[in-house]
């Protein structure tokens, strides 16, 4: 597995052990890491997103969290973007799974950021607080998923 991503596998296990990446399945102490495909995937994001891009670990894992798939009538991008909300001093990276017809469109206008909820169980606040928040991205990172996954299989 660490040679199809060309990473030492004391690094991955580093990332591992420090909650940064978080496998689907935990082994056991002592017996070799079964990997899936879909969790190389998983990992080979991580990798690039903190190797190519330099994204502190601790932000990849939480990007990388959940597995990604590819779509039968088009290309699929992951998205890790942040905006400059003026509500927001410090805002998180969010991501989304894009197609690749949609991704000019996402970019510009369709970032979704998670808004602070305001408390109460009345008709208004609900409706309120089910509002998505929507704007362009300030900075955003693009993965291709597809081909990604080519280089992976082409090793697997």
């Amino acid at each position: 597995m660490a040679k199809i991503l060309h990473v030492h596998s004391s690094r991955i296990e580093q990332w591992i052990s420090r909650d940064q990446f978080l496998p689907e399945i935990f082994g056991e102490r002592g017996k070799t890491r079964e990997w899936t495909f879909a969790e190389v995937i998983r990992l080979a994001v991580f990798v690039r997103l903190v190797d190519a891009v330099g994204i502190d670990a601790k932000a990849a894992g939480l990007l990388t969290q959940v597995g990604f798939h590819g779509f039968k009538d088009d290309s699929a991008f992951l998205v890790a973007y942040k905006s400059n909300l003026s509500k927001r001093s410090n805002p998180a990276w969010s991501s989304d799974l894009v197609k690749g017809r949609d991704l000019g469109e996402f970019l510009t206008s369709k970032c979704r950021y998670p808004k602070a909820l305001k408390p109460g169980v009345d008709k208004e606040t609900i409706r309120e607080n089910s509002k998505a928040e929507f704007c362009a991205a300030h900075v955003a990172i693009v993965v291709n998923l597809d081909e990604l996954e080519g280089e992976v299989k082409a090793k697997w």
